[in-house]
């Protein structure tokens, strides 16, 4: 099998225990199930995993993470103002799976080595706490927004996203899923007091 070849199998195989991960949950997914995806024998996937199950969903992991890296830190640079910042890493967080974030970390990452806990947290923190904590922080610099706690900022901001993408998903709203990020931005950035008119 060439690199190219290699390279196009390795992803499949990543794809196929990403969506069987983000369905069912790292402990509830078995290498047997991951080969039974694929079509291929259980030997056959240890190929491409030697350390196994627990090897590949942080390979799975690093993978979704980075790409959410790159996709937020994109949408920040494209825009000078928080609010259509935050708006725009809306929108590229609705383009991709669903990410469970916060299930991930209590639940999926539990089940790992300390060694591989410390490090997805650690990444997860990088990839996506960090890029919104900076344009928090750019946007109190030019006066944009008042301080508060940039760390707690970047965790209502993606509990937000989880939420309106939950409520999507389960049919708690009629709205569409741009229109209710966007209301829950605007309550996020102005508040939920009645805003002056002008007259």
């Amino acid at each position: 099998m060439n690199t190219v070849q290699m390279t196009k199998a390795k992803t499949r195989v990543l794809d196929t225990a990403q969506n069987l991960f983000n369905q069912h949950g790292y402990n509830s997914v078995s290498m047997r199930d991951i080969a039974d995806g694929l079509g291929m024998k259980q030997s056959s996937l240890y190929y491409h995993v030697p350390d196994g199950k627990e090897q590949l969903y942080v390979e799975v992991t690093k993978r979704c993470l980075e790409a959410h890296f790159t996709g937020i830190t994109d949408a920040i640079s494209r825009f000078n103002d928080l609010e259509t910042q935050l708006q725009a890493i809306s929108r590229w967080f609705f383009s991709r799976p669903a990410l469970h974030l916060f299930n991930m970390m209590e639940h999926d990452m539990a089940e790992l080595s300390s060694e591989n806990q410390h490090y997805l947290k650690e990444l997860a923190y990088q990839s996506l706490f960090m890029p919104l904590i900076e344009a928090f922080e750019d946007a109190v610099a030019r006066d944009e927004i008042r301080f508060v706690d940039p760390e707690q900022f970047a965790g209502m901001f993606l509990t937000i996203i989880e939420g309106v993408s939950f409520a999507h998903r389960n049919r708690h709203s009629m709205l569409p899923l741009d229109t209710m990020a966007d209301q829950m931005i605007d309550v996020l950035m102005n508040g939920l007091r009645p805003q002056e008119t002008a007259e």
